[in-house]
């Protein structure tokens, strides 16, 4: 009968809004921090130091951006899975009662920074690998694995145990969180994208130099955005324990103590 009644009960995309906004209203330096410290500043000196700048009105060989582009996209894995942990430490935290800090969020993270990296890298791989063979499946894939860092940082599993994990918790909600990532992806991506497209424009080149205000301004909304991607998915793992097992928020911050 129990399990009767979490197949019917479904997941609250409002609660999972409301919570995202709850816990980075009531902690907003932490969070932008996090954004600032993981992800800005991490990404800039990276761009700054490996990419290269072409001349004004010069045109991009595609092949040679080639290996940044590879190298930028698994920079990117490691940053997003590890401020991802933070996050979720963090939401978590914030949600049961307790004042997250910087410093218990860094020290949840670092231990786990070998089996995050494996996560975001068998996650990256195997979306990349389902979008060039079809679409649809890609996306199925990134449902299944969407909350396996949050998995893996809150139940302390392994790299395939956290994954599988995540795909038993979104099994019967991957409609509706495809819903709720659709439109946060929406939100979050678009603003960053244009500010892209502006300062090309702006530059006259077709790769910006890293440090115009313009770049800095669209590597900063984006890190922004990042964060708050992950923080709904860090809320919608809680939304997942809580409708599907009946756990507490209060228990599922009990791992950090």
């Amino acid at each position: 009968m129990a399990t009767q009644a979490y197949a019917v009960e479904k997941i609250d995309i409002g609660r999972i809004v409301s919570r995202t906004f709850g816990a980075i209203g009531r902690n907003p330096l932490l969070y932008f921090g996090i954004a600032i410290a993981g992800l800005f500043l991490p990404s800039l000196v990276f761009r700054f130091a490996v990419i290269p700048t072409a001349a004004p009105g010069a045109v991009p060989n595609p092949l040679a951006l080639l290996p940044y582009t590879l190298a930028g996209g698994l920079f990117g894995v490691i940053l997003n899975v590890v401020t991802q942990a933070m996050l979720t430490h963090a939401t978590v935290t914030d949600l049961s009662g307790s004042r997250p800090t910087f410093s218990n969020c860094v020290k949840t993270a670092l231990p786990l920074i070998l089996p995050l990296i494996g996560v975001g890298l068998l996650v990256y791989f195997g979306i990349v690998l389902g979008m060039i063979l079809l679409i649809v499946p890609g996306i199925i894939l990134a449902l299944m694995w969407s909350v396996s860092v949050p998995a893996l940082v809150e139940e302390r599993r392994g790299v395939v145990a956290s994954m599988g994990r995540s795909r038993a918790l979104t099994k019967g909600s991957r409609w509706r969180l495809f819903g709720l990532f659709l439109v946060a992806g929406i939100i979050c991506f678009i603003p960053p994208a244009i500010i892209a497209g502006f300062a090309t424009r702006l530059q006259g080149s077709a790769i910006p130099s890293p440090l115009s205000p313009a770049a800095l301004l669209g590597s900063l909304v984006g890190s922004l955005a990042e964060m708050l991607l992950a923080t709904i998915v860090a809320a919608a793992y809680v939304e997942l324990r809580t409708v599907k097992e009946g756990a507490t928020v209060e228990s599922l911050a009990s791992i950090f103590d």
